[in-house]
């Protein structure tokens, strides 16, 4: 955990450490990872190299943030709700 708090500070990354058994911190991760449990690999019937996981990965993820609205978010895809918020300025809801 040193190497890696070191190498994000050297690298100029912001690291936000999250306390232990807080889900409601991270809540958005949560929701991305169970979407992609559900949406990609439960269905996901294509060879099953790395290199072509990945691809397909890949294709999921742009189709998730591109394509597919949210209704958490107002029916936008994160890129258009993130457009909206770089707009206005955004303030961080982190614990």
């Amino acid at each position: 955990m040193a190497d890696f708090e070191q190498s994000c500070k050297r690298l100029g990354i912001p690291l936000y450490v999250l306390p232990p058994r807080s889900p409601e911190c991270n809540g958005a991760v949560e929701r991305s990872n169970g979407t992609a449990r559900y949406e990609f690999y439960s269905q996901y019937d294509a060879g099953i190299s790395l290199h072509l996981i990945r691809k397909n990965l890949q294709k999921f993820a742009h189709f998730y943030n591109y394509i597919r609205p949210h209704q958490g978010i107002n029916l936008l895809t994160p890129h258009q709700f993130y457009e909206e918020i770089r707009k206005r300025g955004f303030e961080s809801n982190m614990c």
